[in-house]
């Protein structure tokens, strides 16, 4: 379990990584607007890594077992935080996907994000 933990982590990683290329790159250039591939593709990224790190989150809260689930624990606060975050409209895994997929097929992408 902990090797598979450990290669999700990796991935991502790597996805921020890009992330933070991709925001750099922009910053270079003098880009302050993305076109809608660009910006969905971004919000695909964020609702991977929200959805990734609150399943690795809850996997480990699940494999602790009880002790871990008492308020106040650091595991149940480690989760309950990546849960909210990955709760947060701006990093809703289905959602970040349906815009993403939009974009990819030439339609718009999400108004909002």
């Amino acid at each position: 379990l902990l090797a598979e933990m450990k290669t999700e982590l990796n991935a991502m990683e790597g996805i921020v990584e890009q992330y933070i290329r991709q925001l750099e790159a922009c910053q270079k250039e003098g880009k302050t607007v993305m076109n809608d591939m660009e910006r969905e593709q971004l919000f695909a990224w964020r609702g991977y890594v929200a959805k990734a790190s609150a399943n690795i989150a809850v996997r480990t809260l699940l494999t602790l077992g009880g002790n871990s689930i008492f308020k106040g624990d650091p595991v149940e606060l480690f989760t309950r935080d990546l849960l909210a975050v990955a709760a947060h409209p701006n990093s809703l895994w289905e959602d970040a996907m349906a815009a993403y997929g939009r974009t990819i097929f030439g339609l718009p992408g999400d108004p909002v994000w």
